[in-house]
């Protein structure tokens, strides 16, 4: 029997640290879709506000210098907005987080992006990944 693969051999993490107050829209990180159908934005808010919304965003360009929001991404009302999207017509893709209060922070937006066409995954230098088959129990080595 074939031992089954890890859920995280099939997706990229890309992390975007804390961001502190500010009634401004936060950018993520641009992410380069090539060899990838799908990503989800997980952005985790600090503090609620009713204006509070995420929505992803393309563009042809990295640079960004002609932005489209794309219809149906809007995620709001909650402490955890979270936003799917399947295969971006564009390479480009970001998660833009409006901060309609002044006292609104941006604890982390986490970008997954997995239905990848080329395996395996090669995860960023700052991200650490634990593997474990049917693990003893034990102290953590």
């Amino acid at each position: 029997m074939e031992a089954p693969g890890y859920l995280s051999d099939n997706f990229k993490v890309t992390v975007d640290d804390a961001q502190g107050s500010a009634g401004t829209e936060f950018d993520s990180t641009i992410l380069d879709m090539t060899g990838f159908d799908s990503v989800l934005f997980v952005v985790k808010l600090g503090t609620s506000n009713a204006g509070n919304f995420a929505k992803a965003q393309e563009d042809s360009v990295i640079g960004f210098g002609g932005v489209q929001d794309l219809l149906g991404t809007k995620s709001a009302g909650q402490k955890t907005l979270l936003v799917d999207v399947q295969r971006p017509v564009k390479q480009f893709v970001r998660c833009a987080v409006i901060r309609a209060g002044a006292n609104t922070t941006v604890d982390s937006v986490v970008a997954i992006q997995y239905n990848a066409r080329n395996l395996p995954i090669v995860q960023a230098a700052t991200v650490a990944l634990a593997q474990a088959m049917a693990p003893a129990e034990g102290a953590v080595a």
